[in-house]
């Protein structure tokens, strides 16, 4: 202003949808910034300086935020069981028969579609499913049938029962040192005593032992170790 002084206004919090680095080059290449350089025939702004000059009220996005917890876990644990598994049947030979860990494709899997199409199969695998196609789509989704999915299927093949032999495999559920596997884990993180807070079912204000709903907790990826049988 006139007396020297900085004004900001007061802003809502938004969170980044992007990197800062990203949001500074998509902006570089919108229309806004063309017709803002076309208007003020100043030089190029580099993403160095536009980043500097972020509006404070955008913040970085924060786990629990972005993320789905359910999803998220079971990305972080696909991967750590991934690369664990080929190295437990190498160095220990399954004896029971019939066992999951010696069907075609079990030891291949890299990816969560790997992994759908080994847990449903034959009658079982996704089909067709019209009344769920989109102007916009140009063929029909597929969709798993719901009993297949909640466990309540009772062919052979199909999830309940892939999840049964999994759970009597010798190898796989070995058990063993408490710190055999390394990986991250929602965890409820205190944050000390909410102002007035009941708990409303947000989680940052819930927790298991916080009856009185005053304790402010967040989830939030924390590494830990366990064996391979939990």
């Amino acid at each position: 202003g006139s007396d020297g002084l900085t004004r900001f206004e007061v802003h809502e919090k938004r969170t980044l949808p992007c990197s800062r680095k990203e949001l500074c080059e998509r902006f570089i290449k919108s229309p806004e910034y063309e017709a803002f350089m076309a208007r003020t025939g100043n030089g190029a702004v580099s993403v160095s300086f536009f980043q500097k000059r972020i509006c404070s009220c955008m913040v970085d996005p924060k786990m629990n935020q972005c993320a789905d917890p359910i999803d998220t876990q079971h990305n972080v644990l696909f991967d750590v069981w991934r690369r664990n598994v080929p190295q437990w049947l190498d160095e220990t030979t399954c004896g029971r028969e019939g066992c999951i860990c010696k069907e075609q494709g079990f030891r291949d899997m890299k990816s969560q579609d790997d992994l759908l199409t080994f847990l449903f199969c034959g009658e079982c695998a996704a089909v067709a499913d019209p009344t769920r196609k989109l102007p916009r789509d140009d063929s029909d989704p597929m969709q798993l049938r719901y009993d297949c999915v909640a466990g309540e299927c009772e062919k052979d093949g199909c999830l309940q029962d892939k999840c049964t032999r999994l759970a009597n495999c010798p190898v796989l559920t070995k058990g063993g040192s408490d710190t055999e596997m390394s990986f991250r884990k929602w965890t409820l993180v205190p944050r000390g005593v909410a102002e007035g807070a009941a708990d409303d079912g947000d989680e940052d204000y819930a927790a298991p032992s916080d009856t009185a709903g005053k304790a402010k907790y967040t989830r939030e990826m924390l590494p830990c170790r366990s064996s391979r049988k939990d």
